[in-house]
C-alpha cells in the first residue's frame, strides 16, 4: 500500500469548498504555501458525501494502481442512511480513474493506515464486517489486495461505532504509534513530507501541534483553522480527503487488472462483451442463477436496444436502455425483470460493466448520460 509520504495529490469533496468556506480557505492557503497539488472529487456537494476516504479506492503501489473495496459498513445499513453511500461510476468517469482490482471485502478506507515499511494497520472490526470470511483467508486476501508487507490488527474500542484505525492513532516515521492525542488531531492529512493538522480553537491546539512536529521531524506541519466545523460532524481532515498520485489510477492502467476467484470475469479482455460473459456479470451481481428462458428474454430485449443504438445517431442513453429493455420484455409477455426496482438494478450492473471495457466504444456523451440515469432512477424509486 502506498504510504502518504509517497503521494503527491490530495483531493477534497466539493462539500468542503461549498459548505465549509472558512475551512476550505485555510486548507487551500496551506496547500498553496506547501506547494501541494489539490483536486476535487465530483458529485460530492452534499454533506452526506464528505467522508470520501472511506469509499474511494485505495492506492496500493507506486504505479498508482487502485483497489476498490465494498463500502457497506454496518453503521449505514438502516434505510435512512442509504444517502451516505455514493454512486461510484459517475465519479470514476469524471475523474478518469479505473480501479484495477475489485475486492468482495467490506472495508472502509478510514480503517486502513500504513507505515513507511509496508505494514498495514486496521482494527478487528474488519472481522465483524466480513463474518463469512475465515479470518486467515481474509487477512491473506487483504495483504495481497493492499500489496502489504503484513496486516496488523488493533483492538477496536466498541464505544466508537465506526471502528476506524485513523480515529485512534497515527504512525510516526520511526514506526512508533501515536495514541496520546485526541482523534481530531490524529486525523490529519499528509502529502509527501507536508502535514495538515486540525486546529480546534482549543487550548490543546498548541501542545498537539508540537507533539506532531516532534513525531515527524522531517515534515512541515501546517495548522488548519476552523477544523472544528468538520469534526463536530464526526469526522476529521483525513476522513474528508483522498490521497493518490497525480498520474496514477487512470484507464491506461487497466492492464494491471487482476480478477479474483470471487469475481471471476475479467472485463479487460477481447471477449468481454459476450452473452456468456454478460450472464456471468448479471449472476454475480444479482447473486442468483438465471434460467435459460430468463436469459433468452433478457438478451433479446437488450439486443434490440443495442442494435437501435448503433443504427441511429449513436446517442448512448441509460434511460432509454431502461425503457427499451422493459418494453422488449413486455412484448415477449415475459415476467422476468419486470419490476422497475429490479430492472434498474440490472441496468446499473450493465452500465458499471460496460464502463470498464476499454475496447467497447461508447459515444462522447456517455458521462453526462450516466449522471442523468442515476437522477432518472432516483425519481423512479
Amino acid at each position: 500500500m502506498l504510504h502518504d509520504s509517497q503521494t503527491d495529490l490530495v483531493c477534497l469533496p466539493m462539500a468542503i469548498r461549498c459548505q465549509f468556506p472558512r475551512l476550505f480557505k485555510s486548507l487551500s492557503d496551506a496547500f498553496v504555501k506547501a506547494g501541494v497539488r489539490c483536486g476535487e472529487i465530483p458529485y460530492t456537494f452534499e454533506k452526506t458525501r464528505l467522508w470520501v476516504r472511506d469509499w474511494m479506492p485505495i492506492t496500493v503501489d507506486g504505479k498508482g494502481d487502485l483497489a476498490q473495496f465494498r463500502y457497506a459498513p454496518d453503521y449505514l445499513r438502516a434505510p435512512r442512511y442509504k444517502k451516505y453511500i455514493p454512486e461510484m461510476i459517475p465519479i470514476w468517469i469524471k475523474r478518469n480513474i479505473t480501479p484495477f482490482r475489485y475486492e468482495d471485502i467490506i472495508l472502509d478506507g478510514g480503517n486502513v493506515l500504513t507505515d513507511n515499511k509496508g505494514n498495514v494497520y486496521m482494527t478487528d472490526k474488519i472481522f465483524l464486517e466480513n463474518p463469512n470470511y475465515p479470518r486467515r483467508l481474509l487477512l491473506a486476501n487483504l495483504k495481497k489486495a493492499l500489496n502489504a508487507r503484513s496486516i496488523k490488527i488493533m483492538h477496536w474500542d466498541k464505544s466508537d461505532i465506526y471502528g476506524h484505525v485513523d480515529g485512534m492513532m497515527a504512525i510516526a516515521d520511526d514506526g512508533s504509534l501515536i495514541t496520546d492525542l485526541s482523534w481530531e488531531y490524529l486525523n490529519f492529512i499528509r502529502v509527501g513530507n507536508k502535514i495538515f493538522m486540525a486546529q480546534l480553537g482549543e487550548p490543546s491546539d498548541g501542545p498537539a501541534l508540537n507533539r506532531i512536529r516532534e513525531a515527524f521531524p522531517n515534515c512541515d506541519v501546517y495548522p488548519i483553522k476552523h477544523a472544528q466545523t468538520l469534526t463536530r460532524l464526526g469526522g476529521g481532515l483525513h476522513c474528508a480527503s483522498w490521497n493518490t498520485l497525480l498520474h496514477g489510477g487512470y484507464k491506461d492502467n487497466a492492464k494491471y487488472f487482476v480478477p479474483s476467484k470471487r469475481h471471476p470475469f475479467n472485463p479487460f479482455d477481447e471477449e468481454a462483451f459476450t452473452e456468456k460473459r454478460l450472464r456471468a456479470v448479471l449472476e454475480h451481481d444479482m447473486k442468483r442463477k438465471l434460467d435459460e428462458k430468463e436469459l433468452e428474454a433478457f438478451n433479446e430485449a437488450f439486443s434490440v436496444y443495442w442494435n437501435n443504438l448503433y443504427d441511429s445517431d449513436g446517442q448512448f442513453s441509460p434511460n432509454e436502455m431502461f425503457d427499451s429493455i422493459k418494453e422488449g420484455l413486455r412484448k415477449k409477455d415475459c415476467p422476468y425483470f419486470c419490476s422497475d426496482k429490479e430492472l434498474a438494478k440490472v441496468v446499473n450492473i450493465l452500465i458499471t460493466y460496460m464502463m470498464h471495457i476499454p475496447k467497447l466504444i461508447l459515444p462522447d456523451n456517455v458521462s453526462d448520460s450516466i449522471v442523468d440515469y442515476f437522477r432518472y432512477i432516483d425519481c423512479r424509486r
